[in-house]
């Protein structure tokens, strides 16, 4: 039997199996290669997706919640550290010099997380009273940078200001990323590792990551806080033009009824002059008239013995008439009285008309605010004279002040009128005037039926009334607040239901000093 070609295909088999083996050796190794790097796509896919669900609900906290800066940044670290595993985190805000804003600050923001507050007390501590410059510590080389910053070994670092209250607790690593607002950074959130890991990217991505997303939610908010404060201001600038409108309206009431003041004093101020004239002129007559009648009975007399017994009977008739005369002598004179009375309270009426209008002093004056009290009672004086009895408390050593007198009238006048109308059947109102530290004080009490709880927070705005429709147009307290606001003064109000209301009106006293010379209007 030939052996050759038995061996040769012994070989030859032998060397088929060991390519065989080598093969499957490297199909295997291969797999394994493939199974390692399918593990760590399906670890990466895993992170991934629950750094995209972590972000998922940092946004959705963000918009579904009545969220604010605060509780962003709160969330923020509290989402990263929890993923990252990072016991602890801190957010430093950048303070800019209004002056040049490239000398900055930063301080530390009382916004933390940790997984034990009490274990990091003291670390906590320090770092609130520790502030950065820029290239100071992490924070600043953050500053520095505007780039996230990773220390492995952190705590063993020269430049870091907190390092013995850290080797305390452990901690190894720290990490720190900025937040960019509005292409500034706005704040730093910086993280404490305790483990000796080194750094792992996809902690630093997600940290980096979730910042982006913060930041856009800050410029959101800090966006919407510039709205609502324009919209603030554009409401107020319209609150004030409709107020400023409303004295409009009824300064040009205020000026209608001067000029009607003024046209009536003059009309009226002619006759009224005549006739108390021709009344003083006739009482003289009157008097005059007595004295001769008193002259010819001293003569009569002294005559009466020598007259013939005639003469004497006709002098007893004329006796009789004389005490006729005399009574009606006496009658002229007190009808003559009573109608210089009239007169005097007409001229006086006319007199309160103009000093209420005051047409001639559209400018600030120096005033005795109870002068400004008596004109304006005067003039409304029988809008009140059947509802109440009126108690004035004016007091005499009062100060004057610097004043527009026609606003500050319009002002008394719209509270009495009010206080009047408050009341049912008879009651009483009272007016005080005082000084009051350095200021005058008009206080108007009224015992009509007072104003609710609800109400009194709304009396000073415009067009509100509880009045019945056709007694009220809501515009009196309105325009009356914003006088006394105008004068620098203040106006408050005191009301309890059923018992009566007390306004109190504050008037800031003039200095002497500050007071211009000012020509008065002899006339």
């Amino acid at each position: 039997m030939n052996k050759e070609p038995l061996q040769e295909s012994i070989k030859k088999e032998k060397a088929a199996r060991k390519k065989a083996e080598r093969l499957l050796k490297d199909k295997g190794e291969e797999l394994l290669l493939s199974n390692k790097k399918l593990q760590k796509n399906n670890r990466n896919l895993k992170f991934k997706n629950e750094a995209l669900g972590l972000l998922v609900s940092l946004i959705n906290f963000a918009h579904t919640k009545n969220t604010d800066i605060t509780q962003t940044l709160k969330c923020y670290l509290e989402e990263v550290c929890k993923f990252c595993k990072w016991p602890l985190g801190h957010i430093y805000f950048v303070q800019r010099s209004l002056k040049n804003n490239n000398e900055t600050k930063l301080t530390p923001g009382n916004i933390w997380y940790g997984r034990s507050q009490e274990k990091f007390k003291n670390f906590i501590e320090q770092t609130m009273k520790t502030e950065f410059q820029a290239d100071d510590g992490i924070p600043g080389s953050v500053m520095k940078t505007n780039k996230p910053v990773w220390l492995d070994h952190a705590f063993d670092e020269g430049s870091f200001l907190r390092q013995q209250e850290g080797r305390k607790l452990d901690m190894i690593g720290a990490y720190a990323v900025p937040l960019f607002v509005f292409g500034e950074i706005y704040a730093i959130a910086e993280f404490f590792a305790d483990d000796s890991s080194k750094k792992k990217k996809h902690y630093l991505e997600f940290a980096i990551s979730a910042a982006a997303q913060v930041s856009t939610i800050i410029e959101r908010l800090l966006s919407e806080d510039r709205v609502k404060s324009k919209n603030k201001e554009l409401q107020n600038a319209l609150n004030e033009l409709k107020q400023i409108q409303l004295q409009l309206v009824q300064t040009s009431k205020m000026a209608s009824l001067g000029q009607l003041a003024a046209g009536i004093a003059h009309e009226i101020n002619n006759p009224i002059s005549y006739l108390e004239n021709n009344l003083r002129i006739l009482g003289k007559y009157v008097n005059y008239y007595k004295g001769v009648r008193k002259k010819r009975q001293l003569f009569f007399d002294k005559i009466i013995d020598f007259l013939p017994a005639e003469i004497a009977k006709e002098k007893s008739e004329y006796d009789t008439d004389s005490e006729k005369i005399n009574y009606l002598l006496s009658d002229i004179e007190a009808l003559i009285s009573e109608s210089l009375e009239g007169v005097q309270r007409v001229t006086e009426i006319v007199l309160s008309l103009k000093s209420f209008a005051r047409l001639d002093e559209a400018e600030y004056k120096i005033v005795n605010i109870n002068e400004c009290v008596e004109s304006t009672i005067k003039v409304i004086w029988n809008e009140l004279k059947y509802k109440c009895e009126l108690k004035k408390e004016l007091s005499p050593n009062i100060p004057s002040i610097k004043c527009n007198p026609g606003q500050i009238n319009q002002v008394i006048m719209n509270i009495l009128v009010n206080a009047s109308q408050a009341i049912e059947g008879k009651g009483l109102i009272t007016i005080k005037t005082l000084q009051s530290n350095s200021e005058v004080c008009i206080l108007i009490s009224d015992t009509g039926s007072g104003i609710s709880e609800e109400n009194i927070h709304a009396i000073f705005e415009p067009f509100f009334t509880t009045k019945p429709v056709g007694i009220g147009t809501g515009l009196g307290l309105s325009v009356s607040y914003g006088i006394i606001q105008k004068h620098g003064g203040k106006i408050e109000v005191h009301s309890e239901l059923g018992l009566g209301t007390t306004f109190e009106i504050f008037l800031p006293i003039t200095r002497i000093n500050d007071v211009p010379s000012i020509k008065v209007n002899e006339s």
